[in-house]
Formats: structure tokens, sequence, C-alpha cells
């Protein structure tokens, strides 16, 4: 997806012509031809004198091949890709909590507001009208509509977890209900709610399943409860080898080592997604029947958003990580050159990926939720822009440094960018380490 645009020496123009001081050419009337044959000048003399005389207006000389001195510098060579994960970040990192079980609200929430995380939480519609989930020999209390509204409010995704956490492989699911009438009934209950994604129940489900899902919504969460099992179909997600209708996610599970999801954590900073699927926040004081299956420990829950902190990653809820993706592989960077110095950036659909990556309406262009995607340029010389300007409207956009690349959050209303270089780079460039900085 790299974009390759050379810029040559700039053409001269009609206000780039050098005159001439006070001197030009131009034809000798009769008399002064006569003049000067009476004086019986020497024949080159005569004719350097009726070559040139002052005239009353200069006129320009045919222009230099070269520029003036103050822009004159080699041509040089601008590269910009769209970064692979946002604000151009190692990896990726995505919180999800299945069920919508009542320690969700409790416990969960105020943790990660704390800590200020959003995360993604997987509801199931018909079963919150109950407020009890019949799991198994266990009856689980659910989180109510009014919760559910206030997970939205804090900056949390809800998606769903289809209408009553049916096995989709059985013969009994309707999975038009469990799987279209979800997406309504949540979106059409909870105010604001855009609802793109979906976690498959029990990690299951079947090819008819993965048509309608990919028709309704913009990714399905996959994965495993267990290591070997997460191993088995493909470890860590990578961003261009995965399908979006079963992205793999890891079961963070009580009692588990910590070592587990550390290690699983430390291979997405090498490039990938870490998806991690939580159930059960225990903090001793929630009653059982509220707690969701295999709790992990309010310090693990702790301990674990710590350390996604403390890597490269960036961190945000499923769907819009997944949203980031989708749109990145259908994009590509077109460089322009409309003057010296300046170089044009658009971002434009490459018409990739038509029904692969599903047909679903996608998240809304506003900040709630959908991020820009974010533009690494460098170039050759190592220069840092002069300033950075929408096309259309002249507003200055912000840029920053993230070792060689500058980083610009293309604008969500995709009007192109004006990237003013300076003449010359006059001292070196300031190189930022790390995911942040400024200009």
């Amino acid at each position: 997806m790299h974009t390759r645009f050379r810029q040559a020496p700039p053409l001269m123009t009609s206000a780039d012509t050098t005159l001439t001081p006070n001197r030009t050419c131009r034809r000798r009337s009769e008399p002064t031809i006569q003049f000067l044959a009476f004086l019986r000048l020497p024949l080159v003399l005569a004719f350097l004198l009726m070559a040139c005389e002052t005239p009353d207006k200069p006129i320009p000389s045919p222009a230099p091949h070269l520029p003036p001195p103050e822009l004159r510098r080699p041509p040089t060579e601008v590269t910009a890709d769209v970064a692979t994960w946002r604000e151009g970040r190692s990896g990726a990192a995505s919180l999800t909590f299945d069920d919508g079980t009542l320690d969700h609200y409790l416990v969960a929430v105020p943790i990660l507001e704390h800590l200020d995380v959003s995360a993604t939480f997987f509801l199931m519609p018909d079963l919150i009208d109950d407020g009890v989930w019949p799991d198994g020999n266990v009856e689980r209390r659910l989180i109510s509509w009014t919760h559910a509204q206030k997970l939205l409010e804090a900056g949390h995704e809800v998606g769903s977890h289809t209408a009553t956490h049916a096995d989709l492989t059985t013969s009994e699911a309707d999975l038009e209900d469990e799987l279209v009438e979800s997406r309504r009934r949540l979106e059409g209950l909870l105010e604001g709610a855009r609802v793109t994604t979906l976690a498959w129940p029990y990690w299951r489900k079947t090819e008819a399943a993965r048509r309608i899902a990919m028709e309704t919504y913009v990714a399905a969460r996959g994965g495993a409860g267990v290591p070997r099992l997460f191993e088995q179909i493909g470890g860590v997600p990578e961003p261009d080898s995965q399908n979006l209708d079963a992205i793999n996610s890891m079961g963070v599970r009580g009692g588990a080592p910590q070592t587990v999801w550390q290690t699983y954590i430390e291979q997405a900073e090498a490039g990938g997604w870490a998806v991690l699927a939580l159930h059960g926040i225990d903090d001793g004081k929630v009653p059982d029947e509220a707690l969701g299956w295999d709790p992990i420990k309010v310090y693990e829950l702790e301990k674990l958003v710590k350390t996604l902190q403390e890597r490269d990653l960036w961190i945000a809820p499923f769907g819009v990580v997944a949203d980031y993706l989708k749109r990145r592989r259908q994009t590509e960077v077109h460089l322009a050159q409309p003057a010296h110095r300046k170089t044009e950036l658009a971002l434009r659909s490459s018409g990739r990926y038509p029904a692969t990556d599903n047909p679903a309406p996608a998240l809304p262009e506003e900040p709630q939720f959908r991020k820009p995607l974010t533009v690494r340029i460098r170039h050759a010389q190592d220069y840092r822009p002069v300033e950075v300007r929408e096309a259309r409207s002249g507003r200055p956009i912000e840029w920053e440094t993230r070792g060689e690349w500058i980083l610009i959050d293309y604008p969500l209303e995709h009007s192109a960018l004006h990237i003013l270089w300076p003449v010359a780079s006059r001292q070196p460039s300031r190189v930022i380490d790390g995911p942040t900085g400024t200009p």
C-alpha cells in the first residue's frame, strides 16, 4: 500500500523570468544605419552598435533552467501509506465482555473508567427482558436496559451475543432471529446504538450462520477458551490475514496463569491484535448469581489492563478496531504535487474486498463511532512539514512524529490535504520516540 512520488524541479513560469538590467535588443532605424555608414566604422563595431541600445521598457530574457536560489534543492521522494494500526502503534488490543451479567456493570465498568479504557460488551436482548439467563443449572442475573444505555453513554461499545445465547450449530436455532433480530432490538431499545459486531456463542458457528452474520455485521469474534485450541485456530490475529467473520480471541479465565495472556500480549505487540474475551469479574462482594462464567479477580483485571497500557498497543473496542482494519484494506494513498514544496495527499477507496469483507452497513462517520485512519508520511531528506492543511477549507491539521515517520489522522470528511515542506533542512529533524509527540 506504499505510494511513491518523485518531486522534480519546478517548471518556470512567466512570473519567474529573469530580467537583464537596462539592456535589450531591437531593430535599428534606417537613419541610424546611414549615420554609421557615414562614419565608416569597422564592420564588427558597427554591428555591435546596431544590436543594442537602452530601451524605454526592458523585456524579459528567456527563463533559466534552474529555479531561484532560495528554492533550489535536489529532487526528493515522499512515501506514504495507511498505518497498520491507529496512531502508528505496534499492535492493537480489545477487551470484550460476554453475556452481560450484572457484575460487568457493578465491578468491571468502574475499573475500566478509572483506568480510562473503553471495552465491548456483547449482550443478549431477549434475555435482558427477563433479567435472568438460565446457563445450564445456574441462573445468572443480567444487566438491565438502563445499565446497557449507561454503558453506551460511558463510551463503551455494545455488540450482539445473539438473542438468547443459542448454540447456532443445532437445528433448533432460528438464525434470522438470533443474528438479525438481535441487532435490530439492540439498536431499537438503546438510544444512539450502532451494533456492528457479533460474538459467536460458545465460539461456534455454521456456514449458514456465517453468511447471515456477514450480511448483518462488520465483524464477528470467534476464539477459544484454552490456549491449545487458540493456537490451533490461528493464534494472535494479524491485520491482513484475518477474516472478519471469526476474529480469533483468547479467553481470559479464572485460575489460569497470567503468563498465558502476558505471552499473548507480547505477540500482539509484534504487529498483531490482542482480542481478550472475559466473562465474570469477582470483587468478593457481588453475589454468586450475579457473576459471569469462570470469573477472574478484580486485581487480575486491573493487572491485565495495566499490562496492555504499558505496551505499545492501540487499545480500543472490538468494533472500532475491526472498522479501522476494514477501511485500511479498502484504501489507497494518492500523492500529487500541485506546486513546488507542496504535496497533495488524498485517500481513495481501492474497490477491493467488495464482498469478502461483507456488505453490511459501516459505522457512521462520526468520531464517537469510528476513528480516522492514520497516514504515515516519510520524506527522503528527513524534512518535517512547515504546515499541513485541508485542501478545501484551509483548516490546519495536527501532526506528530514517530521515528522516521510523520503521522497524520486523515479527516473523516475525506478532504485532500496539502503538506508544505521547508525550503531546506536548516536544522536536524526532531525525532520523538514512543507513540506520541508534537512537531
